[in-house]
């Protein structure tokens, strides 16, 4: 508890992402405009990530955060930010 009232809450998480591609573009149509293009990247990749949102309650019912998280893939480097 702040002294002016405000309540400052920590929000962990943690998860893991998974991604497959089959195939080399991708093709759709948007606002009437076709678009294409190659999403890249390996055709299978796994991800572990873990995070923090910070969220402080301050006067007049405004509210302030900040978030941070962080990946570990297969592929790549071992931590990508």
């Amino acid at each position: 508890m702040r002294p002016n009232g405000g309540v400052a809450s920590f929000s962990p998480r943690v998860g893991i992402e998974g991604r497959t591609s089959h195939g080399h573009n991708v093709s759709a149509v948007l606002l009437g405009q076709a678009i294409s293009f190659d999403p890249g990247g390996e055709n299978d990749e796994v991800t572990g990530l873990a995070g923090v949102t910070v969220s402080v309650d301050v006067a007049g019912g405004v509210s302030a955060f900040a978030d941070a998280e962080v990946h570990a893939a297969t592929t790549a480097s071992p931590i990508s930010f």
